[in-house]
């Protein structure tokens, strides 16, 4: 099944903390427990399985936000690893979502002619009147379809591919790969089927960690992004040993990406074992490796309206607010930061970055306090020091990721190929 081919990424991790794929406890939890099984420290990660969207990463909505694979019906296995620091976890917590391993989309599927009428967002004339679309009311799906289609369209269910196995319905909607010929030939579906080949959402999965240990986190979305890298550079699972050693979280780790490789193989390898027979590979799950592929992507945002339980205290957000002023790090860079000396303002796109968080904090762009810095390593001490909040124009790579937390890139740099991000 496509849940446990998935579970090959777990055996990356693995290989990566152990120096071997196997040291791994699969700890089988159905949806309800998805992501409480995480936050509650019964796992330490969770495959990429989950979509990553605004709420999930700043908020634990709930435990009833089931993935895909349960409301199929799909038992999913969550690799366990035995690590041996805990670290006390708040009840209300977000998670941590590594870079996605795949991109999915949601799309619409059937018995013709109702997956086209599905697709084609056409239920009012003809046959298609009588389209019947199982859609999960658990997952991010449903005001997606709620928007395309008409009410009496949409049949609500917790199981949707079941219940069109079963004939409750004549079309069916869900991520790309769960709903493929194939996958449906091997629940045993006999029937004619098709598959529409617009796709209304992009959903990228990824691995999740909890919020509270920012190593951890760090450490599996490297592994994550070493995979990416081999397949880039040519390396494969026979020539793992070509990949650099590393000694950012230590040398008991230095082989981490050598040894992750040699478990699983580099990204290609590893989608062309497992998915490629059901869903073929294309657009933005290949890796960038001529500069051809826009880079710059926004996660969904999710169930954003649900009520979080607000600043932590005593963290970083709370003073800010506290204090009446953000205090944003910049360097002078043409185009990005440059300081009129007649009217004392700060202009460019990281200046402007700068005064977009101001605004969403304060409702005013003009409560900002800019810290000029040199642009040298030095000024990431600002941040070590509390001097600043925030730091533009951030390097990201693997060094200055096990150090701070970095945003998503927002400027890639052509020349050097650069990821400019907010440490």
């Amino acid at each position: 099944m496509l849940c446990l081919k998935i579970l090959i990424q777990c055996r990356a991790v693995a290989a990566a903390v152990f120096g071997d794929g196997s040291r791994a406890e699969p700890v089988v939890v159905s949806g309800e427990e998805w992501f409480g099984s995480l936050a509650n420290r019964s796992v330490d990660l969770l495959p990429s399985l989950s979509s990553h969207t605004m709420d999930r990463d700043v908020y634990n909505v709930s435990d009833d936000i089931l993935t895909e694979c349960w409301t199929n019906m799909m038992l999913t296995s969550v690799m366990s690893f035995l690590w041996s620091t805990r670290i006390q976890e708040d009840e209300e917590t977000g998670f941590s979502f590594s870079v996605p391993l795949v991109y999915s989309g949601l799309v619409f599927a059937g018995v013709p002619p109702f997956g086209a009428c599905a697709n084609n967002l056409s239920p009012y004339f003809g046959e298609c009147i009588r389209l019947r679309v199982c859609v999960s009311n658990v997952t991010t799906h449903l005001p997606i379809v709620e928007r395309l289609l008409p009410r009496t369209s949409i049949v609500v269910t917790e199981t949707p591919i079941r219940d069109f196995l079963f004939g409750l319905c004549n079309a069916v909607t869900g991520e790309a790969f769960l709903l493929s010929e194939a996958q449906m030939r091997n629940r045993g579906y006999t029937g004619e089927y098709e598959v529409g080949e617009n796709v209304f959402s992009r959903t990228p999965i990824a691995t999740v960690t909890r919020d509270n240990d920012p190593e951890w986190s760090d450490f599996v979305n490297w592994v994550t992004q070493a995979l990416f890298a081999a397949e880039e550079q040519g390396i494969m699972q026979d020539n793992a040993a070509d990949l650099p050693t590393v000694s950012v979280f230590g040398d008991q780790f230095e082989n981490m990406f050598i040894d992750a490789v040699a478990a699983v193989g580099n990204y290609g390898e590893i989608y062309e074992r497992n998915l490629e027979a059901i869903s073929p590979r294309q657009s933005l799950n290949f890796i960038n490796t001529n500069g051809s592929t826009g880079l710059l992507y926004s996660p969904p945002f999710g169930e954003v309206q649900v009520n979080g339980p607000g600043p932590s205290r005593g963290g970083i957000l709370e003073k800010i607010a506290s204090r009446g002023e953000l205090r944003c790090g910049i360097s002078v860079r043409a185009g990005f930061a440059d300081f009129d000396q007649n009217t004392g303002n700060w202009s460019g796109l990281d200046a402007d970055y700068c005064y977009a968080l101001s605004a969403s904090i304060f409702n005013s762009s003009e409560s900002i306090a800019f810290v000029n810095l040199p642009a040298t390593e030095e000024r990431y001490m600002a941040l070590v020091t509390e001097e600043v909040d925030v730091l533009t124009g951030g390097s990201l790579n693997l060094v200055n990721d096990a150090q701070f937390s970095f945003s998503q890139p927002y400027f890639y740099d052509p020349p050097t190929g650069v990821a400019w991000s907010l440490p």
